[in-house]
């Protein structure tokens, strides 16, 4: 085992370190965390932080949770592994499906899991071109998703994702994807003001489903990577409408949205939308293990379980029994506190001190629905003129010297804030203070 000293030259000359820039890690090396509890992270140094991103948009319940561990530990000891092709299963991954049916929008019904986000959209893609398939649709192959959308990275998904940073250097993208403008009532794509527009970002999807060649629409319930941009409240049910009309699927990525992090379970919740498909990850199991799933309709299984064909898509570690058990504890832990409602009120109060930051003249815009919040940086509020990264990376900086752990997200110019869904009003003033104080040392954005 080697030295706690050793530990940053080691990940330098070593790791290889994803959604990094590798040339700046090589002389920065790593922030090396070693333990967790609650809202709470400490380094290898003993320094805490505030985790202000909940891992990765993911540790819902919190750090440090021993439940879940001991969890794992039985799980492990009866049954570490037992695949779900052909058949197999275990009771505890037959557990997890009962609750989530019990738990996702109505007429959810079906889940197969998988390892993670990309890997479920992935499944959602080919299963919506599957029924398609079935039906007889079979030029219905098309992927509708949105600017400034994140799906994953691996090549459906990057495909997918609406932010062309990501696949600079890995084309060419997989054909059969399209994408449409997003609700981005900020940076109107159509030159329109929220209240007297007429929500030409929905009806962007009713023109490209008329060719009859769309499969689906992916859509997260708020945009995450792609700057915590939130809808306007007519925009969903709008969408399900067309969706409805068009015979195209609507696939809701709850990856991030899922499981509480807006102030209802799913992000859907928020509008009563019923989607076709759900892709949900990351707060399934809090992050303590990987796990990922989808989630469809009766109809849509109906359509692909017929005589005499098979399913053929899977994962080695689809149902991992493991995984599974932790994500029944995670998501009961979640119910007993009600941390979805917990959610609503912080998220309440969340926006309130946000709101406070408006005074600073890098700041453009405060989104925020529950616990999900961006601040958007501009070098003027009236042209809201991006502001460059390397500002923001500086303000992050300042806010990571005095203990805070937040990130960049869209075209690097907007501060994501994403805490476990614990946080108390007080860890709230303590990252609302934080980040005014280091808006002061970093100064003004310049173009």
């Amino acid at each position: 085992m080697p030295q706690q000293k050793d530990l940053r030259a080691i990940d330098v000359q070593h790791m290889f370190h994803p959604n990094t820039n590798l040339a700046q890690h090589q002389k920065d090396g790593p922030l090396v965390l070693v333990s967790g509890d609650g809202c709470w992270l400490q380094d290898i140094d003993g320094k805490r932080y505030l985790d202000g991103l909940a891992g990765l948009w993911n540790v819902n319940i919190g750090h440090g949770r021993k439940r879940l561990a001991q969890v794992a530990e039985r799980q492990i000891s009866r049954l570490a592994y037992t695949p779900t092709f052909g058949g197999l299963s275990s009771d505890v991954t037959i557990t997890l499906s009962e609750l989530l049916a019990s738990i996702a929008p109505k007429g959810t019904t079906r889940f197969q899991f998988v390892s993670g986000g990309a890997e479920a959209n992935e499944t959602a893609f080919k299963v919506a071109r599957l029924y398609q398939y079935m039906k007889g649709n079979k030029k219905a192959t098309t992927i509708v998703s949105r600017e400034f959308g994140y799906h994953g990275l691996s090549l459906g998904a990057m495909s997918a994702t609406g932010l062309p940073h990501y696949w600079e250097g890995f084309g060419p993208l997989a054909p059969g994807f399209r994408q449409i403008h997003p609700p981005y009532c900020y940076r109107c794509s159509y030159g329109a003001t929220y209240g007297q527009c007429d929500l030409e970002c929905a009806k962007a999807l009713e023109e490209v489903t008329r060719t009859g060649e769309v499969a689906a629409l992916i859509a997260e319930p708020v945009l995450g990577a792609g700057g915590v941009i939130v809808p306007p409240p007519e925009y969903f049910p709008a969408v399900r409408k067309i969706c409805t009309e068009s015979g195209a699927f609507l696939i809701a990525d709850e990856v991030i949205c899922g499981f509480g992090r807006t102030g209802t379970m799913f992000g859907m919740d928020q509008w009563n939308v019923q989607p076709d498909i759900i892709s949900m990850a990351k707060g399934i199991t809090s992050g303590y293990v990987p796990l990922g799933a989808i989630g469809i309709t009766e109809e849509i299984y109906s359509a692909i379980a017929v005589p005499g064909r098979t399913f053929w898509h899977g994962f080695t570690y689809s149902g991992h029994p493991v995984c599974c058990a932790v994500a029944v504890e995670n998501i009961g832990i979640m119910i007993e506190e009600d941390l979805p409602g917990k959610a609503k009120v912080a998220g309440q109060y969340l926006a309130k001190r946000l709101a406070e930051l408006l005074d600073l003249p890098s700041v453009g815009e405060i989104r925020s629905m529950g616990l999900l919040a961006g601040i958007e940086l501009v070098t003027d509020k009236s042209t809201k003129e991006f502001a460059p990264g390397a500002y923001g990376a500086k303000v992050l900086r300042f806010a990571r010297d005095a203990g805070l752990i937040a990130r960049l997200v869209g075209r690097t110019n907007v501060i994501a804030i994403c805490p476990p869904l614990t946080i108390t009003n007080a860890e709230i003033d303590f990252i609302i203070d934080t980040l005014r104080n280091a808006f002061v040392k970093a100064g003004r954005a310049e173009p």
